[in-house]
C-alpha cells in the first residue's frame, strides 16, 4: 500500500512523464480493447443456442456440364425435412424462407411500423430457443394467418402487442395476428433482425409455396440438429445424402446437372466467408500493433527515465532496498498506471461510442460482455507482467555506486530498437491505409458499363397495380424529371439467376444471372447502348419479350447452332410456367456489370418487359435533369401528396449503391484510426526519445558550438542519428503492408494496383513527420548559448 501512495504522489513528479504514459497506455488500450472485443464478438458468433455444436447449416454445391462447381447458402424448403425423415442422427430439422426486408407494416390499419419479416416453421424455436415473452410459440407457428414479434418490435409498436392486427403495405390484404412475443436473440446472432416470425402454413396465402420442394425455388435456410457424436462435415452420413439426392433428385443428372449437399457448423458458417476471414485476420494485427505500440512506448519512457531514476534507485540500495522492494515499486507504479490508463480508455470509449458503432456496426454495450471481457481482462495481466518486470529488471540493475557517481549510462540501444519497432508500425498502418482508400476509390469509381450519375429511385412496392396511374401521370408533369422507368430492382442488387430451358427438348442448357423485369426505355435510361435488334416499348403488343448479353446470345447460339437469335422464342424457369409459356429475344444490349464492383459473378444477364403496373415492378427509376437534394424533396413532396398514407421516398441512384462498400469504408476507417493513434504514440515517445538525448548530450554540442558548429550542423548530426533508424523501419513497413494488404486484396474481383509509389508516398510522409518532430523538439537545445550548459564545468 505504501508504494501505491508513493506512485501516487508521485504521478505529477517532473521528469518521470508519467502523464504521457497514461495517455500512450489509454489511447492503444482504448483502441485495441475495442477490436479485440470486436474479434472475440465475431469468434463467437452463433455460438448462443444449447448444443450449437450439433447444429448444421445446409448449403447445396452444384455444377452444370463443364461449368466449376458453385456452393450456394440456400436450398429449396423441403431438404432439411426430408433428411430428418430418412436419416436417424437428424434429431430436428428447420427452415426459414426471408419474406420481407424493411418492410413497412400497419399496425391495427393505422399505425406504421417497419421490420424485417421472416417465414419460419414450427420447428424453429425448438432448435433456437429463446425466451417467450408473452404467448405460446408453438401454437403462433401452427396457426395460419398468426406471427410472433420481437421485443424490440413490441416496443416500437408500443407495446400490449398480443391480438393487434399486422398489414403487410406491399402485399395488400395480408393481415396477420400477433399471437407471442420472443426475447432478442443476441447481436452476434444470425437471427437478431428477426422483427416477425410468420407461421409457415401461411406462405401459400401470399407467394408461391415451396417449402416441401427437393428442387427449384431455392430460397430456404435450412438447418438440422443431430444426434451426439455424429459430424456431417466429415462425411458421417454422405452415403445416405447421395442416396437421397439419387432417388428423388435423379432428373438433374439427366440434364447433367451435379448437385450435393454441405454440412457447416452454424457457429462455423459466419467464419466460413473469405471476406470475413481477411478482414478478421486484419483487425486482429491491427489490436496487435496498437497495443503493442502502446506497450513499448510505455517501456521507452520507462527506460529513458533510467539517467534520471538510477540515482534514486541506488540510494534506495543503500538504505537496504532488496530487489523485491525495487520491484514492488515499479509493479505499483505500473498497476496504477494501467488502471489510470483503462479509466481513460473507458472514457474515450464512452465520448466516441457512437463513432465506434457506426464503424463496427455493432452496439458497443455488446462488445464487453462474456468471455471477451475476460480474454481482454487476461490480456491486461499479462501487459502488466511485462510492463513492470522489465523495468524492475533494469532499476535493480542499477550499481549501488551510482548514488557516489554520475550516472552516464543511456540504454540508447533499448531505445533505439523500441523506437524502430514503433516506426515500423506507424510506416505499416500508413501504407496500408493508403492501400485500402485506394481500394475504396477503385471500386466507387468503378466503372460498371452504364450511366447513373443523374438517377434517382424511389420504391414502389406499397403501391400496387393500377394505384401507381396516378404517379405515372404525375411523373410526365414534372419539369424536374427527364425521364422515368419501373424495374424489378435496381442493377446493384440484382444476383439471383434462372435456367435457359430448350422448349423443344426441356433440358436445361444453362444458367444466367435474372435482371428480372424492366419498363420502357430501360436502356436510354442507364445509356447503355442496343448491339442488335429493339428495346422495350410501349407499342409493344406483348410483354413476353426479353433483351439479352452478347454472352447469353452466343451460348445460346452455341447450344442450339443458331445463327442469329432475335425473334428466337425460349422457356425460363420461375417465368415459364408450362412448356408452352415461350418468351421472345427482341434484342441484345452491350455488356455492363450487373451487381456491384464487390461482385465477381461473370454469367449471361437478361431482363425482361413488363409495363409500370406489373407485380414484379417494385421500383421507378427518374432520370433527372439535374439531380440535386432541392430537386429529390420537390419530387418527393409532390409524389407522398398523391399517397398520403404510404411512405414515398425519393433516393439518389449512386448514393445507395455507395451503401454496399461501407464494409471497404469502414475498415478504411479503422486504418486510419489506427494509423493516427500508432502515430501520436511513437511521436510522444520519439519527443522523450529526443529530449532525453539533448540533455544528455548537451555538454557535447555545448563544445560542438564553442569550436564552430551551427545550429544547423547539430540539427543535421541530431537527424542523422534519427533518420538511421527511422528509414528502415519505415522501408520495412511499408514492405509488411504490402504483404497483408496484398493477401487482403485477394477477395476483391475488382482491385486497386499497387503502385511502388504509393509505398514511397507513405515512406516519405512518416520519415517527413519524424524529421519535423525531430528538429522542432532539438532546435532549443541547439540554437541556445553554450556557456549555459558549460558554465558548471
Amino acid at each position: 500500500m505504501n508504494n501505491i501512495t508513493q506512485a501516487l504522489k508521485n504521478l505529477t513528479r517532473r521528469g518521470q512523464h508519467n502523464i504521457i504514459k497514461i495517455l500512450c497506455l489509454g489511447i492503444g488500450f482504448a483502441l485495441a480493447s475495442v477490436l479485440i472485443a470486436k474479434l472475440w464478438y465475431e469468434h463467437e458468433y452463433d455460438t448462443c443456442y444449447p448444443d450449437h455444436d450439433r447444429i448444421y447449416r445446409i448449403s447445396e454445391k452444384i455444377s452444370r456440364g463443364s461449368d466449376p462447381e458453385a456452393t450456394y447458402g440456400n436450398t429449396p424448403g423441403g431438404i432439411a425435412t426430408t433428411l430428418k425423415k430418412y436419416i436417424p442422427e437428424i434429431e430436428t430439422a428447420t427452415r426459414i424462407n426471408p419474406a420481407c426486408n424493411d418492410e413497412e407494416m400497419k399496425i391495427n390499419g393505422e399505425r406504421r411500423v417497419k421490420g424485417n419479416i421472416y417465414v419460419v416453421d414450427s420447428c424453429f424455436f425448438k432448435m433456437f430457443p429463446t425466451r417467450i415473452l408473452e404467448g405460446n410459440a408453438d401454437e403462433v407457428l401452427a396457426k395460419p394467418y398468426y406471427c410472433l414479434v420481437s421485443r424490440t418490435m413490441a416496443e416500437r409498436m408500443g407495446g400490449n402487442v398480443i391480438g393487434r392486427k399486422l398489414e403487410l403495405t406491399s402485399i395488400p390484404g395480408l393481415t396477420m395476428t400477433i399471437g407471442a412475443v420472443y426475447e432478442d436473440y443476441p447481436w452476434n446472432s444470425s437471427f437478431h433482425d428477426y422483427d416477425v416470425m410468420l407461421s409457415m402454413t401461411t406462405q401459400r396465402s401470399f407467394s408461391y409455396d415451396g417449402q416441401d420442394n427437393l428442387a427449384g425455388n431455392d430460397r430456404y435456410y435450412s438447418f438440422i440438429k443431430v444426434s451426439k457424436g455424429c459430424h456431417p462435415e466429415q462425411g458421417d452420413f454422405d452415403n445416405k445424402v447421395n442416396e437421397i439426392v439419387s432417388k428423388f433428385l435423379a432428373l438433374l443428372e439427366k440434364e447433367e446437372i451435379k448437385f450435393s449437399l454441405k454440412f457447416t457448423p452454424i457457429s462455423k458458417y459466419h467464419q466460413e466467408d473469405s471476406y470475413f476471414r481477411q478482414t478478421f485476420l486484419m483487425m486482429m494485427i491491427l489490436a496487435a500493433v496498437i497495443l503493442a505500440a502502446s506497450v513499448l512506448n510505455y517501456l521507452l519512457i520507462v527506460i529513458g527515465n533510467t539517467v534520471t531514476r538510477g540515482r534514486e534507485m541506488a540510494v534506495r540500495k543503500c538504505y537496504g532496498a532488496m530487489p523485491r522492494n525495487i520491484l514492488g515499486i515499479t509493479m505499483a507504479e505500473t498497476l496504477l498506471h494501467i488502471v489510470l490508463a483503462m479509466m481513460l480508455a473507458a472514457a474515450l470509449i464512452y465520448a466516441c461510442k457512437g463513432s465506434i458503432e457506426t464503424l463496427l456496426s455493432t452496439p458497443v454495450s455488446s462488445l464487453f460482455t462474456g468471455k471477451g471481457t475476460l480474454f481482454l481482462t487476461a490480456l491486461l495481466i499479462v501487459v502488466f507482467i511485462v510492463s513492470a518486470l522489465l523495468p524492475g529488471r533494469i532499476y535493480n540493475a542499477v550499481p549501488v555506486t551510482t548514488a557516489f557517481r554520475n550516472f552516464t549510462e543511456s540504454r540508447r540501444r533499448w531505445k533505439i530498437a523500441l523506437l524502430a519497432v514503433q516506426f515500423l508500425f506507424v510506416s505499416f498502418l500508413v501504407c496500408l491505409l493508403l492501400i485500402v482508400n485506394s481500394q475504396y476509390s477503385k471500386l466507387t469509381d468503378f466503372d460498371l458499363g452504364y450511366s447513373y450519375d443523374r438517377l434517382a429511385i424511389v420504391n414502389v412496392n406499397q403501391i400496387k397495380g393500377e394505384k401507381r396511374s396516378a404517379m405515372v401521370t404525375e411523373l410526365s408533369k414534372m419539369p424536374e424529371i427527364e425521364a422515368w422507368t419501373a424495374v424489378t430492382s435496381p442493377l446493384f442488387s440484382n444476383g439471383g439467376g434462372n435456367n435457359i430451358v430448350d422448349p423443344e427438348t426441356g433440358e436445361e442448357m444453362f444458367n444466367a444471372t435474372d435482371l428480372y423485369m424492366a419498363g420502357d426505355n430501360y436502356l436510354d435510361m442507364l445509356d447503355i447502348k442496343l448491339r442488335q435488334g429493339r428495346g422495350f416499348n410501349a407499342n409493344s403488343d406483348s410483354l413476353k419479350e426479353m433483351m439479352v448479353s452478347p454472352d447469353f446470345a452466343q451460348k445460346l447460339k452455341n447450344e442450339k447452332k443458331w445463327k442469329d437469335v432475335i425473334g428466337r422464342k425460349i422457356l425460363i424457369t420461375e417465368h415459364s410456367q408450362t412448356g408452352k409459356d415461350l418468351f421472345t429475344i427482341v434484342g441484345i444490349y452491350d455488356n455492363f456489370h450487373a451487381n456491384t464492383a464487390l461482385d465477381d459473378d461473370d454469367r449471361p444477364t437478361m431482363m425482361f418487359h413488363s409495363d409500370p403496373y406489373g407485380s414484379y415492378i417494385s421500383y421507378f427509376l427518374l432520370k433527372f435533369h439535374d439531380l440535386t437534394a432541392d430537386n429529390m424533396q420537390a419530387v418527393q413532396q409532390r409524389l407522398q401528396r398523391l399517397y398520403p398514407d404510404e411512405t414515398i421516398i425519393v433516393d439518389s441512384y449512386a448514393r445507395q449503391l455507395d451503401t454496399w462498400y461501407d464494409s471497404v469504408k469502414h475498415f478504411r476507417s479503422a486504418v486510419m484510426t489506427a494509423g493516427i493513434c500508432a502515430l501520436l504514440i511513437a511521436l510522444m515517445g520519439l519527443i522523450g526519445y529526443v529530449n532525453d538525448e539533448m540533455q544528455r548530450r548537451s555538454k557535447e554540442i555545448a563544445i560542438r558550438k564553442v569550436n564552430g558548429a551551427t545550429a544547423i550542423s547539430v540539427l543535421r548530426m541530431v537527424l542523422g542519428n534519427v533518420l538511421l533508424t527511422a528509414v528502415p523501419s519505415a522501408i520495412a513497413g511499408a514492405i509488411l503492408a504490402g504483404i497483408v494488404a496484398g493477401k487482403w486484396l485477394e477477395d476483391f474481383s475488382v482491385r486497386t494496383n499497387m503502385s511502388p509509389w504509393l509505398f514511397v508516398a507513405g515512406i516519405l510522409a512518416v520519415v517527413a513527420v519524424i524529421a519535423a518532430t525531430v528538429a522542432a523538439n532539438a532546435y532549443r537545445t541547439a540554437n541556445s548559448n553554450p556557456v549555459k550548459y558549460l558554465k558548471n564545468e
